[in-house]
């Protein structure tokens, strides 16, 4: 198996969840899932994002902010297998 390379379109996301939430962890890749983790509120949540949403890099800091995925964070674990319309 051939580890995924880390593609630039995630320091957008890192970046989104710097602003908030503060410090950001990249954690091993799972399967064709970036993973990235957060403390939110003393619990360790993650974010596990498709490779293939990175063929849509030009609407990743839109899609993450109009879908609030901080605030789904906040309730849980999230995950993104496609991006919807934004």
């Amino acid at each position: 198996m051939v580890a995924m390379q880390i593609d630039p379109i995630l320091r957008d996301i890192s970046q989104y969840l710097e602003e908030a939430f503060g410090n950001v962890s990249e954690e091993s890749p799972e399967g064709d899932y970036y993973v990235l983790s957060v403390i939110v509120s003393g619990e360790r949540r993650t974010l596990k994002v498709h490779r293939n949403l990175f063929i849509f890099a030009d609407v990743v800091p839109g899609y993450l902010r109009n879908n609030d995925i901080a605030g789904q964070l906040e309730r849980g674990n999230v995950e993104i297998a496609k991006p919807l319309h934004t």
